[in-house]
């Protein structure tokens, strides 16, 4: 048997890639033939490369993981580290920026919070905000408020028991 990505399958059970000139498939046939560089561009560093117009290889914007179909950051197949409404970038954008004309922080309208590689407006349900991010559950000395941000407790936080009808501080 042959190991791939942690799975043990038989030979058999690989699809056939033959009729791929770059050796790599989704599933047998030449209609599944992965298009994608999978291999960095030397003249591009360790980023991905295209095949442009005239059978010439660009490289891919340095924002694009595994491969592109253009040079932009909106261009890419997958973003190395966050997707932001269809292009990829380094961070979302920030909650404030500063306005050289007031000398003073002025809230983004292009604000977005992170939630895992995704730049989203509001935490998906289930999650909750903290500092631009969206979390599983708040850290310790934060708890929960009813809009599901995470709030720093002043003093001991307010600790939610099963089947108890009054909250009480506890000290842990």
């Amino acid at each position: 048997p042959l190991e791939v990505n942690a799975c043990v399958v038989s030979p058999g059970a690989l699809p056939d890639c033959g009729d791929c000139s770059s050796g790599n498939c989704w599933s047998s046939g030449p209609e599944y033939c992965q298009s994608l560089s999978k291999t960095p561009c030397p003249e591009c560093g360790l980023d991905r490369c295209y095949l442009a117009g005239g059978n010439t290889l660009q490289c891919c914007n340095p924002q694009c993981a595994a491969g592109c179909f253009g040079s932009r950051q909106d261009q890419c197949f997958a973003c190395k580290q966050f997707g932001n409404n269809g292009t990829c970038v380094t961070q979302c954008p920030p909650e404030v920026v500063y306005d050289p004309d007031l000398f003073q922080l002025v809230p983004n309208p292009e604000f977005r919070l992170a939630a895992g590689d995704l730049c989203v407006e509001e935490c998906p349900e289930g999650l909750f905000q903290l500092s631009g991010t969206c979390l599983r559950r708040c850290p310790t000395n934060f708890f929960s408020n009813e809009q599901d941000e995470c709030i720093r407790c002043n003093g001991p936080c307010p600790r939610e028991c099963p089947g108890l009808t009054t909250a009480q501080n506890v000290d842990a």
